[in-house]
């Protein structure tokens, strides 16, 4: 059989998974049409495909993964299979070990997973199960022409595929321009940011370089809560020449050139302010500083964290727990939320909504999430001011 899989790419970010071509391979794949070589290529692709949806800051994580699920589905994959693909898709995101972890070491476990998923879909657990040192050795070679070819994991702007290599197009940095009242973003090492419209930024590719995590900010305002992690410090560049270094915090960054100087202001933990290089001040929660960036100058003075509207009034939910997304819902709606199944309340919610989200609109979204097939395991009732939240929430992340 001629496998047809030179010069496929998988584009994900649309609702439908691509050209005719793809769905075609992607049926002869889940039917097992495809050679083992072909086939790992392809689960190693989806996967790619995911950590450079990631990677792309995409808003909602749970919606990233969902978005593959659905392009698989339609490429032929079974509810079975796509069990499979689900459970792998969602491990990988809860995975902490990645932030820490280099692009090669990155790429290793990417090749592991998806030989792994391979021999799922196909029934036959190849490396666990049989011990097939034949094919395990064919995964590896596979394994060591992809790491050879691709330069690092998270340099992916187009994903091409053939039976032997997946090739990626570099690009140096991520250039960004947020439309709209303001934006959540979600970065791969969990970190998080709620960005003004008309905020000019940019993310290196890959995100974790010299040992350090950065963010460029050319224009605006963003507020930015940082993933610890001593290994790798989080290094905020502006345009004026200021730098912002942080170990564990949450602060808020407001840029504008044309204005000549530039704030910094600290919501919770430490960060350090430097301008050329040189140390200006360590801020801690409930202070900023103000550098005058022609000049250097700088002021520094105390504020309440309390009276400033850190998210641009955004409805934010940043990878929280069900309990502490219900207490976030009662200040913003003056509500009391029950959680009747106990077992609900440690999942893991990630979402954000408009300033102008009702309380029924962000609860039907809940239930939209927690679907088993068409229907959602996640109900609500509301009574006068108070919602209860039953059912369950069988395949929920646990942090």
């Amino acid at each position: 059989m001629h496998e047809d899989v030179n010069g496929l790419q998988f584009d994900f970010t649309a609702d439908r998974s691509g050209s005719a071509r793809q769905v075609r391979v992607l049926k002869e794949f889940h039917a097992h049409k495809l050679s083992p070589e072909a086939s790992t290529v392809v689960c190693l692709a989806v996967l790619r495909a995911r950590e450079w949806l990631m990677q792309q800051e995409v808003t909602n994580m749970i919606a990233c993964i969902n978005r593959i699920l659905a392009a698989l589905k339609e490429g032929g994959a079974t509810e079975q299979q796509l069990d499979i693909w689900k459970g792998s898709l969602y491990q990988l995101q809860r995975d902490s070990r990645l932030a820490a972890m280099s692009p090669a070491e990155i790429e290793e476990i990417l090749i592991r997973e998806a030989t792994r998923i391979n021999g799922r879909l196909s029934g036959n657990d190849i490396i666990s199960k049989q011990g097939n040192n034949g094919q395990a050795s064919i995964y590896k070679r596979i394994g060591k022409t992809v790491a050879l070819v691709c330069t690092a994991v998270f340099v992916a702007l187009v994903i091409s595929i053939s039976s032997k290599h997946i090739q990626f197009k570099s690009k140096s940095c991520s250039d960004e321009s947020v439309i709209g009242p303001a934006q959540y973003v979600q970065f791969p090492d969990r970190s998080w940011a709620v960005i003004l419209g008309g905020t000019n930024y940019c993310t290196p590719t890959p995100f974790f370089t010299n040992n350090r995590r950065e963010l460029s900010i050319t224009d605006g305002s963003l507020y930015l809560d940082v993933a610890k992690n001593a290994q790798l410090p989080f290094v905020v560049k502006t345009a004026q020449d200021v730098e912002i270094e942080v170990l564990g915090t949450g602060f808020r960054v407001d840029a504008n050139p044309k204005d000549g100087f530039l704030t910094v202001s600290v919501a919770h933990g430490r960060v350090a302010v430097r301008y050329k290089g040189a140390k200006l001040a360590e801020l801690m929660e409930g202070q900023r500083v103000t550098v005058y960036t022609e000049s250097g100058r700088y002021n520094a003075e105390a504020f309440n964290p309390e009276n400033v509207d850190w998210h641009y009034s955004m409805i934010v939910l940043p990878r929280v727990r069900l309990e502490d997304a219900a207490e976030i819902l009662e200040k913003r709606f003056n509500v009391h939320v029950k959680i009747a199944n106990e077992a609900m309340k440690n999942c893991v919610i990630e979402a954000s909504y408009p300033k102008d989200a009702s309380l029924d609109f962000i609860l039907n979204s809940f239930c939209t999430m927690s679907r088993v097939g068409k229907k959602p395991t996640l109900l609500f009732t509301i009574e006068q001011d108070t919602v209860t939240l039953s059912g369950s929430l069988p395949n929920c992340l646990i942090d």
